[in-house]
């Protein structure tokens, strides 16, 4: 790895000497002066800091001013007679905030605790935090991992006090101590509990770093994307992942599901989460819409108990309810990619990515198609009247009327399996979903003949459950598809 200058290092990161150096009296910026916006120039001498101080002392009431002992003080104070030791030992009997309050009374004060921030005091802190909290209930990461609130709030509170110390360091040293910290955190944790999980060490990592990083704008967002990846190799990864066909190598495909969702997507703030899904998906990486589906599939297809990556999820005979979150996130994050207002995408190139998607790593079927599409709908509209634009410019009626079908059935059992509000869905995006559908440039003639071929598909749904409810004695599914059915209709007639 090679720095600014071209030199070549290890990709650790080293505190710079005048940190590290014993007064810690370093990074003090030098201030410029502003001219006095009065046209005269002032010839008359200009007065010496004592005399400064000595007039403003002589101002104040003698309560207020200052005695001799305390006026030749260094900026940090009485802390400066104190061991270094001394200081640390301190530190450990104060809450995260309280350090972080201390940085900001002085320069000095802030390089001591820079300093401590990189000892092992520190990184022994939050590796004891970590490894005493129970997480067997997360051995398994499904859909959104979420920490116990202990140490959620622990890794914020550090995340947060790397970015009050090194609030004046350029992005690259904030960067580096950060890394450093996670690093030696890291290999204490694997030291001393080797089959501790490794999505939950990329968790902690990834909720200290977006606590830092809070509130900066897109370019240092990048720069910070561009360090890390580079630092944990994650660039020639996922270019050896896009080149070769899924599924060839699982480890390497895990490790990089991990470290893009847990350090860029599932931590970032509500507000910047847009921002990232554009930093992650415009890396040069990404060359087509094959690469584009190719790593949405790998940040989102569900996984096995062992961590391993469901890549034929939508070919299995179960409930769509239980890949609810999956289907969720996979048009969510899809939506974000195609948002006009950040990168503009043809028509077409929608068209283009849907079909990519749905045909990894085969063509899915017409219902996985449906759930995804039913998905897509509720977060955005537009690129699903887009792709059934596509259908009817094809004349494509056959396809339109068995996805609207399969939409009707399946939004019953999303809708019966999740609260509302929960998943998105409900009876009336179902209603808005179809109304836009068969609004898409179809004659109206093509409108009629998919509203009644749509319905003569239901009632023929609803006849084969009928069956099995009569033969099995399980009436569920036909009882929610009636009850779709029965809203919808009184949604009609308003």
């Amino acid at each position: 790895m090679h720095d600014e200058n071209g030199n070549e290092h290890d990709g650790s990161f080293v505190v710079p000497t005048s940190i590290l150096s014993g007064t810690g009296r370093s990074l003090k910026r030098s201030k410029s002066i502003n001219n006095s916006r009065n046209p005269w120039i002032d010839l008359s001498p200009t007065p010496s800091p004592e005399e400064i101080s000595s007039s403003h002392e002589s101002s104040l009431p003698i309560c207020l001013r200052r005695s001799s002992q305390w006026a030749t003080l260094s900026p940090c104070g009485s802390f400066e007679e104190l061991p270094t030791e001394l200081i640390y030992n301190i530190l450990k009997y104060l809450p995260l905030t309280s350090i972080g309050h201390l940085g900001q009374t002085s320069k000095d004060m802030r390089n001591i605790l820079i300093r401590w921030t990189g000892t092992s005091r520190m990184q022994y802190r939050l590796m004891q935090t970590v490894l005493r909290t129970r997480l067997t209930s997360q051995k398994t990461w499904n859909g959104k991992l979420s920490l116990p609130s202990e140490l959620h709030i622990e890794c914020q509170r550090t995340g947060v006090l790397l970015k009050l110390l090194t609030c004046l360091f350029p992005t690259s040293q904030r960067l580096g101590l950060y890394y450093q910290l996670i690093t030696e955190v890291k290999r204490g944790i694997l030291e001393r509990s080797p089959d501790y999980e490794p999505h939950l060490i990329a968790a902690n990592a990834g909720i200290i770093l977006h606590s830092m990083i809070s509130g900066w704008d897109k370019r240092e967002c990048t720069k910070v994307y561009s360090l890390l990846c580079q630092w944990n190799n994650i660039g020639s990864t996922l270019a050896d992942y896009l080149k070769n066909p899924i599924s060839t190598n699982a480890n390497v495909e895990r490790s990089l599901r991990i470290y893009l969702r847990s350090l860029f997507l599932d931590f970032a703030a509500p507000c910047d989460r847009s921002m990232w899904i554009g930093i992650v998906f415009d890396c040069p990486e990404l060359s087509d819409h094959q690469d584009l589906a190719k790593l949405l599939l790998l940040l989102y297809a569900p996984l096995q108990p062992g961590g391993a990556i469901i890549w034929d999820f939508f070919e299995e005979d179960m409930e769509f309810a239980s890949y609810t979150e999956q289907y969720k996130m996979l048009a969510e994050t899809l939506a974000g990619i195609i948002t006009p207002a950040r990168k503009y995408y043809s028509p077409q190139q929608v068209v283009d990515v849907i079909q990519s998607l749905t045909g990894l790593p085969t063509l899915w079927p017409t219902r996985s198609a449906a759930a995804f599409l039913l998905c897509l709908h509720c977060v955005d509209s537009k690129p699903f009247i887009t792709y059934f634009k596509h259908l009817s410019s094809n004349s494509h009626m056959g396809m339109a009327i068995e996805v609207l079908s399969n939409i009707f059935y399946i939004a019953s059992e999303f809708i019966s399996a999740e609260p509302l509000e929960n998943s998105g869905i409900s009876y009336r995006s179902v209603l808005n979903l179809i109304r836009n559908a068969i609004n898409c440039g179809w004659s109206h003639d093509d409108r009629q003949a998919i509203v009644q071929e749509m319905w003569n598909e239901i009632r023929e749904l609803c006849v084969n459950l009928l069956d099995d409810a009569v033969l099995i004695g399980n009436a569920e599914e036909l009882h929610n598809l009636m009850e779709t059915w029965k809203e919808i209709s009184i949604q009609l007639t308003f």
